[in-house]
């Protein structure tokens, strides 16, 4: 007998900066996977962000990327 186990994540958004490549992105994809819809932000490798984006949405999930310098605060 199999039982359905819900996604902890359910409902939930996600914003991960630095989601476009290496740990940013395990962590995006591993959020995904609980269940979460993801927003990908990255600085500059739109094509990095391109390929996050439909990796995440394979899953299910719904995301978007957004492309913003979050290093520097705006006054």
């Amino acid at each position: 007998m199999s039982q359905e186990h819900p996604l902890p994540l359910a409902g939930k958004v996600a914003l991960i900066t630095g989601s476009s490549q290496g740990i940013g992105r395990a962590i995006a994809q591993r959020l995904a996977q609980a269940g979460a819809d993801i927003v990908i932000n990255y600085r500059s490798n739109s094509a990095a962000a391109a390929e996050a984006k439909a990796s995440i949405e394979e899953l299910g999930r719904r995301c978007i990327a957004v492309q913003a310098d979050v290093s520097k605060e705006k006054m």
